[in-house]
């Protein structure tokens, strides 16, 4: 078992929490902003936690609800728009 992974299996919730909410606002809790391999590996760090622990589903990271959208129908099929998917263009 890697390092990483020993990590990732210690880890608590509250440091999931703090990593998850510094890669949200990209600042650690004492304000110091992250670098880009900080954010990187906290991203990592609070998806392979998110796929190891229980987390709710509709807590996690990226998730998508399609159950109360409006581009969606009681099935979560796509109703609407384009009939193609469309990718995103994160803004930064």
């Amino acid at each position: 078992m890697d390092e990483f992974q020993k990590v990732i299996e210690a880890m608590n919730e509250e440091t999931y929490l703090r990593l998850r909410a510094a890669v949200e606002i990209g600042k650690w809790p004492n304000g110091n902003a992250l670098s880009s391999q900080q954010r990187e590996t906290s991203m990592q760090a609070v998806l392979a936690y998110e796929a190891l622990h229980t987390v709710a589903r509709d807590q996690t990271t990226g998730f998508v609800d399609t159950q109360n959208s409006d581009c969606h129908d009681d099935e979560g099929n796509h109703v609407g728009g384009a009939d193609e998917a469309t990718t995103l263009k994160w803004q930064k």
